[in-house]
């Protein structure tokens, strides 16, 4: 973009940081180190799920839902056995774009037998998966690297994993419709939200005009504007 962000615009996001950044958490460097084969692929699953709906993301944490997509137990089983477990548990959580009358053969349950064969035949597992992830240099690296290897996961959902999920990266953000939205709101003329071509410009404008004068990370303003976006929104209007 080849505009600038007004005093008054800055002004506004400062406010929002100074009300609602203490809130932010987000994960440590070596989270992820603490995380299980299945804690990882669970994440991998959400990230799939959530495209198009945020609200299936709970459900398919909870317990008995969990438990019917056990990664060693998935291994182990045929392509077709895959497909038909992962997409009953889709189904049920109610995520978006997959069919209740043949959820096994959606688009995402192709994608996520894809993305569990990846893991497994990765040297070392999604352990070493993530490991591999951790050791690139650069956070764009780490982002190409994801949308290289799993299906169905582009630049959200790549960004996202990679930041509120893992801790591994810190100077992105998932310019999802909760964070355009609010950008959008205070900066007339920001667009609704982004294409494959303009997804790096407006990625770098919200560092340089937000991030920077503020001094907080691009992984610290994605949370602050998605996590608290309707208590934001609220108060604009």
């Amino acid at each position: 973009m080849n505009t600038t962000i007004t005093d008054q615009q800055l002004n506004t996001f400062r406010r929002i940081e100074a009300r609602y950044g203490h809130l932010v958490k987000l994960p440590s460097a070596g989270f992820w180190r603490t995380w299980s084969e299945d804690d990882i692929w669970i994440r991998v699953v959400s990230q799939v799920v959530v495209v198009g709906n945020e609200q299936p993301r709970r459900k398919l944490y909870e317990p008995a839902n969990r438990d019917r997509l056990q990664y060693g137990v998935l291994c182990r089983l045929r392509d077709d056995q895959v497909s038909l477990k992962i997409g009953h548990v889709l189904r049920d959580i109610a995520t978006r774009y997959v069919s209740a009358q043949a959820p096994e053969q959606s688009q995402k349950v192709r994608a996520l037998v894809k993305n569990l064969r990846t893991l497994d035949a990765f040297e070392g597992g999604p352990i070493g998966f993530i490991d591999a992830i951790s050791k690139l240099d650069s956070g764009k690296s780490k982002v190409k690297f994801v949308e290289d290897h799993l299906a169905y996961i582009k630049s959200k959902g790549a960004r996202d994993f990679l930041t509120s999920g893992l801790g591994l990266v810190t100077d992105c953000i998932a310019l999802d419709s909760r964070v355009m939205g609010v950008v959008r709101a205070i900066v007339p003329g920001f667009p609704e939200k982004p294409t494959p071509d303009t997804y790096d410009e407006l990625e770098q404008f919200l560092v340089r005009e937000i991030c920077a004068p503020l001094q907080v990370t691009p992984a610290h303003l994605d949370q602050l504007l998605f996590r608290f976006s309707d208590d934001i929104l609220s108060t604009l209007h």
